[in-house]
């Protein structure tokens, strides 16, 4: 009997203890910043269910924001691919024409003792015609190589087809 009152003094005590750690706790200006915190969250549940229609709208403007991207991103692919075969194609056609001006020249060369003894016209036919078509590679060679930095710039960053190239830093004293 003497063990059962000890522990019951020993659970009085202890429901003692707690209950003045409760009051403790719950003293006036915690129970006044509690009721603030449940009032701040009832104007923040009310404030969402009024906009309850903006936030709906949010939504659903962002799905399909996201469903367009997507749309545009496999699409993207075929523009990539479309580009680098258009930019393979400019490079063959370059080749060819090197080759045709090699060609050309080659003729024109062993035509030469022939210009040589027909008229001055001829003569400057070829004086004239050669340097435009040797330009012409020149300039044919370096579209070329500007479509391919294109296209691996557009390889590097696909969105630039849609927001463009970023703008270049500022240089010094600008």
């Amino acid at each position: 009997m003497s063990q059962l009152y000890e522990g019951a003094t020993s659970l009085l005590t202890g429901l003692e203890k707690s209950s003045q750690s409760l009051n403790s706790l719950l003293d006036e200006e915690n129970r006044q910043t509690l009721k603030r915190a449940l009032a701040d969250i009832e104007r923040v549940t009310h404030t969402l269910a009024e906009r309850q229609d903006v936030i709906d709208r949010g939504v659903v403007g962002a799905a399909r924001t996201l469903e367009n991207t997507a749309q545009i991103s496999a699409q993207l692919v075929e523009v990539v691919a479309r580009i680098r075969a258009s930019a393979d194609a400019v490079e063959r056609m370059a080749n060819e024409v090197a080759r045709a001006g090699g060609s050309a020249r080659e003729a024109m060369e062993s035509a030469q003792h022939a210009v040589d003894a027909t008229s001055g016209e001829l003569r400057d036919f070829g004086s004239q015609s050669l340097p435009e078509l040797g330009r012409l590679v020149t300039e044919t060679r370096e579209l070329t190589a500007s479509l391919t930095r294109i296209v691996q710039r557009l390889e590097r960053d696909p969105s630039m087809i849609i927001r463009g190239a970023p703008p270049l830093p500022t240089g010094p004293g600008e």
